[in-house]
């Protein structure tokens, strides 16, 4: 099973395209914009089933594609409640 983790790097290698070396700890301040961070928020909300408050698109969430995954297993478990 592939963990949401591994999901993210994988999506955001895919739209980067080759050259691009995405880990769990790449800061994604230097590889993504504002306008990828909103592809990004589009693509987790229809992937994992919630809507991201605005509020919570930050660089303590988003800083990493670990970060990130930890933001959505909180929205995710959250939603479930």
């Amino acid at each position: 099973m592939t963990t949401i983790e591994e999901r993210i790097i994988s999506h955001i290698s895919e739209k980067l395209g080759p050259g691009h070396d995405i880990a769990a700890d790449t800061d994604l301040s230097y590889v993504l914009d504002s306008t990828a961070v909103m592809e990004v928020v589009v693509w987790i909300e229809e992937a994992f089933g919630f809507s991201a408050d605005l509020d919570e698109i930050n660089p303590d969430n988003f800083g990493s594609p670990a970060r990130l995954a930890q933001w959505v297993r909180r929205n995710v478990e959250g939603a479930a409640t």
